[in-house]
């Protein structure tokens, strides 16, 4: 049996919980390995308030500031990446629905290989929904690796 062709492109999910960092560290070194790009995509949720049995957005200004927010977070873990070996380090925001924007990136970029960490900051959506890592390998089209939270204690 020949070994797997190499990565070229990887796709890594970051919600900035300690579990996407355990998947952070799992694809730089894959990225390393393979002398893949790798592109670290941040999902912001549509900014809210609840108000009176009403969801109302947020002001402009509010979700452009959470957005550059999330941008300059990322940053820092595009950093870590590289410092993990990674070499081409690429960031991507977006805002929605994380698993619908994972999968949208994936479905215009084509990576070789998406990583997700298994837990997140989904809170009560996971509960209802089911989490981002299994609505993204369910519906992924290329192979998901999802790093088990016992990963982001190792």
């Amino acid at each position: 049996m020949s070994a797997p062709a190499p990565l070229r492109h990887i796709g890594c999910a970051v919600d900035f919980s300690p579990s996407s960092r355990a998947a952070l560290h799992f694809a730089a070194r894959l990225a390393f390995r393979d002398r893949a790009q790798l592109t670290l995509i941040h999902v912001v949720p549509i900014p809210m308030y609840y108000l009176a049995d009403a969801f109302v957005p947020m002001s402009p200004a509010t979700g452009f500031a959470i957005h550059d927010a999330a941008r300059a977070e990322l940053a820092k873990w595009q950093t870590e990446a590289q410092l993990d070996g990674a070499r081409e380090v690429v960031g991507f925001v977006a805002t929605g629905t994380a698993s619908s924007e994972i999968l949208r990136w994936a479905s215009e970029h084509q990576p070789d290989a998406l990583v997700v960490g298994q837990r997140g900051h989904a809170g009560l959506e996971a509960l209802l929904l089911g989490s981002v890592a299994d609505r993204v390998v369910r519906s992924a089209t290329c192979p998901v690796v999802v790093v088990p939270a016992a990963a982001a204690k190792a």
